[in-house]
């Protein structure tokens, strides 16, 4: 088993042992192992060695919940992601709310990363971790460019930060 899917387990045994001292009832579908309606794809290894139908899928799914994506923007006219993808934010003038993945070389690369957190496994796609969250798109760079809060956009309001990524 690896370290990630080690830390998952644990944090997956952890939340219901919290859940359980607090008193917190868990759901009868977890109590009773019940996976949802989303099938991952063979090809999908990370829901299987994490073990995300059987361990966090009876917990929870992600609804309710929405993640913020701060990259090259989110195609939301994917069809893997419809209905996912909330209006955002475009803080490089572009004149959109980050629903245009400009990293067209390689499907998108925030998009990409939208769809491993919710997609829904439609037209050949993924399904995400948290299929029924909600996604919060914002352009902050174009495809090989990296910006930092010291380098904000020109057109950027003066009380907003950007987090750099490590990874380029």
């Amino acid at each position: 088993m690896s370290d990630v899917a080690r830390r998952f387990q644990r944090l997956t045994v952890a939340a219901a042992g919290l859940a359980a001292a607090l008193g917190l009832a868990i759901p009868a579908a977890a109590a009773q192992g019940a996976t949802s309606g989303y099938t991952p794809s063979p090809n999908e290894w990370w829901m299987a060695n994490w073990r995300v139908p059987q361990q966090a899928w009876p917990l929870t799914e992600g609804a309710g919940v929405t993640v913020g994506v701060l990259d090259t923007g989110v195609q939301a006219s994917t069809p893997d992601l419809r209905g996912a993808v909330l209006r955002g934010a475009d803080t490089l003038g572009d004149s959109g709310n980050g629903d245009r993945d400009f990293n067209t070389s390689q499907d998108g690369h925030g998009t990409g990363v939208a769809a491993l957190i919710a997609g829904q496994g439609i037209g050949g796609g993924p399904v995400g971790i948290a299929p029924q969250a909600k996604i919060l798109p914002v352009h902050v760079n174009y495809p090989g460019e990296a910006r930092s809060p010291s380098q904000p956009a020109s057109n950027m309001p003066s009380n907003t930060a950007l987090a750099s990524s490590p990874f380029r």
